[in-house]
């Protein structure tokens, strides 16, 4: 199961994430249990005609995602041990009745004792769910270390307090939308947002056949005859696409799936910062579909199946032995990767090259760079315990991570070599290889980061590159401007065979004005894709459909029905209640907006997007206080927000708190660099008698802008008030020869002669 860390959550753009389309609820409340859906036969069925495929499954990874906690499936220690964390310590027992934990709150307390129902997961670590109120399912926050045999406190340092959404009991660590549709097969949710519960249902507990080749009933049931072709199940993933879809919806970083059963589809995020490195490089838990769809591999059909035997969960074959399948010998040898001559592990010792036991943080000694996935595939620890490698398949370069050092990137030299900076790793390889690198999306991106947009357009119309890279580019763009370089760019996309270029390219065009909107975004209500229906409907949510062209109405009303019910089926994420408030405010609907943000902060009080917005909608109602409120939590619990800072400042400024209004945009200006910001400061403090701090103020505004004549105009105005009227004139002089066309500087200028 995933956890969370504490990352800065504040944006203020709506975002889409997958809906998962369900079919109506059972009883609400009611506990996990078999749905008794007539579309699946279950994986024993196919024991009999796939043997060999079914017994390696039955071994693997997949068959133990969730069971039944018995003494067959449960691994960790219940024999009365103990395990002591930050808010208290817990006890592990079993009797007669099952397996218990009894967690003991610090400072004293009542006990309180869970009966373990399920495993959930087999190595490295195995975790635990116990029932809670409203149907739900929790994993503790302590898990079984498989490794090392050893309890331990998967979220490490975290420490949650009881009322954060990563917290055990919370909505972060929930089996029923965090985990369930990853870990059973053919899982419907079923959540009631009327009465915040669920009633859960599977076709089969854990991974089985069915969650990668689709209902099978009808292929189970099949008889032989003569004039009868055997049906099949309905997804049989083969080429690279296909198994990436199949496999990503589970091994990616994404919001719930669109539909159960066969052919999934799902919205997987960019691999944008801060789920990525700048570059690209895995930063948090992003289950590895991101990475693959950046790769040569990915792009040259390789399939997953190529490495990984489906079946069993296993690599094919043990070390650069894998890799030497496809590529030629001589890059296994130290001509090529400089490092000691290549042995396998011998038998005596675990091979951390493969499988769970693929952390070389507990077997630093056996970190030789001669392997392949040493250079090419580094890792990073998710979970504790559980060291995953990056799938990009790309090459070191030492040399980004030392032209960016603000960035802090990690490089596979460095991450061996760490007593030694990027710079002599990328020494090392212009002395081996020269000095000529292939191109990589890792360098646009990298330069958007440093403030160069122009390298994004130059991405999003590279055919060449990775899709995810250019959807990203689009991600990180400016917001496009009619007539403007980027605005063609995204217009070519929505054509584009790829759904994730078309999908990037709704939204990047979403904030355009509702007749180019219409224009361009209704076309594609009835795409083949739900991820890129969604996205118009989303974009089109505050459009009536009688303002679209005819042929258009039918698939935008059906989409948008869609689109209604995937927010309503999703409205236990924060971001989906979100969604819902923000396609209310766009109509001017206030009230089912308000309650729309409030109930995303009742699942995450830090879920900032949704208060910023409710405060704007206060401050749209004249109720100022409230507004003033919702901005301050914001700025205690994220003190680097600028945006905040920056609209908590104005609002000061009209209450008549002039000291605490210049505090909050001054630092709002520091920590954006915003123009804006300075220039707001400067007003307040020279109504204020500051003159020297606003000049101050007002000269950052204009460095940062110089074209912008307001600011310029301020300045002038201070100075004039300041009895130096040659210095303004001079100023006037100086931004009237960058900008000879603004009007309102000649103006002045006149005014002042």
């Amino acid at each position: 199961m995933p956890t969370s860390s504490r990352p800065a959550r504040y944006r203020l753009a709506a975002l889409l994430v997958g809906g998962l389309l369900l079919a109506g609820a059972t009883t609400a409340g009611s506990p996990p249990q078999p749905s008794g859906d007539s579309r699946y036969a279950g994986s024993d069925s196919c024991a009999g005609c796939h043997t060999e495929q079914y017994q390696r499954w039955r071994g693997s990874h997949h068959a133990g995602a969730m069971q039944h906690a018995s003494a067959a499936t449960v691994l960790g220690d219940f024999n009365d041990s103990q395990f002591s964390h930050y808010a208290g310590s817990y006890r592990f027992y079993s009797d007669s009745r099952g397996y218990r934990a009894v967690f003991s709150p610090l400072g004293g307390g009542a006990e309180e004792e869970y009966p373990v129902l399920y495993t959930f997961g087999v190595e490295p670590l195995q975790q635990y769910l116990v029932a809670q109120p409203g149907g739900r399912l929790q994993a503790l926050p302590i898990a079984w270390d498989t490794l090392q045999q050893r309890w331990f406190d998967v979220q490490g340092d975290l420490q949650p307090a009881p009322h954060e959404r990563i917290h055990w009991r919370n909505g972060g660590l929930n089996w029923n939308s965090m985990c369930a549709d990853c870990h059973s097969t053919g899982l419907e949710k079923n959540y009631q947002p009327s009465s915040d519960s669920y009633a859960t249902e599977w076709a089969e507990i854990n991974v089985g056949c069915e969650s990668c080749h689709g209902p099978a009933a009808a292929h189970a049931n099949w008889q032989l005859a003569s004039n009868s072709q055997r049906p099949l199940p309905s997804g049989q993933p083969t080429l690279a696409s296909d198994q990436a879809a199949s496999c990503g919806q589970c091994h990616a970083r994404r919001g719930p799936l669109l539909g159960s059963g066969s052919t999934p589809d799902y919205a997987v995020e960019s691999i944008a910062a801060p789920l990525y490195h700048p570059d690209g490089q895995i930063n948090d838990e992003v289950f590895v579909l991101g990475s693959y769809l950046q790769s040569k591999m990915h792009s040259a059909g390789i399939p997953c199946s190529s490495c990984h035997e489906p079946h069993s969960n296993q690599l094919r074959q043990p070390g650069n032995a894998l890799c030497a399948s496809c590529h030629e010998p001589h890059y296994n040898s130290p001509a090529h990767h400089r490092h000691a001559s290549y042995q396998l592990p011998s038998s005596e010792q675990p091979d951390h090259y493969s499988g769970a036991l693929a952390n070389r943080l507990l077997l630093p000694s056996q970190s030789l760079g001669n392997q392949c996935v040493d250079c090419h595939m580094p890792g990073k620890l998710y979970m504790g315990n559980d060291f995953r490698r990056d799938h990009r398949f790309s090459v070191p370069r030492p040399d980004l991570a030392a032209a960016h050092p603000e960035l802090n990137l990690p490089d596979a030299c460095s991450d061996c070599h760490s007593d030694r900076e990027p710079s002599w790793a990328a020494a090392r390889i212009r002395d081996w290889f020269g000095p000529e690198r292939a191109a990589h999306h890792a360098e646009p991106l990298l330069a958007a980061a440093s403030g160069t947009h122009t390298a994004l357009y130059q991405l999003i119309g590279d055919d060449s590159a990775a899709p995810i890279a250019r959807a990203t580019a689009m991600q990180l763009a400016p917001p496009a401007v009619p007539g403007g370089q980027l605005e063609p760019l995204l217009r070519e996309q929505l054509a584009s065979p790829s759904p994730l270029l078309r999908r990037a390219a709704v939204l990047a065009l979403s904030h355009l004005a509702g007749d180019d909107r219409r224009r361009l975004l209704a076309p594609l209500a009835g795409d083949p894709a739900a991820t890129v229906r969604l996205a118009v409907a989303q974009a089109l949510s505050d459009i009536d459909s009688e303002q679209l062209a005819v042929q258009w109405r039918g698939a935008y009303q059906a989409a948008m029905r869609d689109y209604q019910h995937y927010l309503t089926a999703n409205s236990d994420f924060p971001s989906l209640r979100y969604q819902a408030a923000v396609d209310h405010h766009r109509r001017g609907e206030l009230e089912p907006a308000a309650e729309d943000y409030r109930a995303a902060l009742a699942l995450d009080d830090r879920f900032n997007p949704a208060r910023y917005n409710l405060a704007q909608l206060h401050y749209q109602r004249g109720q100022r206080q409230q507004a003033r409120a919702l901005y301050a939590t914001i700025v205690e619990q994220e003190p680097n927000a600028a945006t905040a800072r920056h609209a908590l400042g104005l609002l000061l400024g009209e209450l008549g708190d002039s000291p605490a209004a210049i505090e909050q945009l001054t630092r709002a200006a520091e920590l954006s660099d915003s123009p804006r910001s300075w220039y707001n400061a400067a007003i307040l403090q020279q109504r204020s008698g500051a003159s020297a701090a606003a000049e101050t103020s007002y000269r950052r505004a204009i460095a940062l802008a110089p074209d912008q004549a307001d600011y310029t105009v301020g300045l002038v105005s201070l100075l004039v008030q300041s009895q130096r009227r040659a210095e303004a004139i001079a100023e006037l002089d100086a931004a009237i020869s960058r900008n000879p066309y603004q009007r309102a500087l000649r103006e002045l200028r006149f005014s002042l002669q």
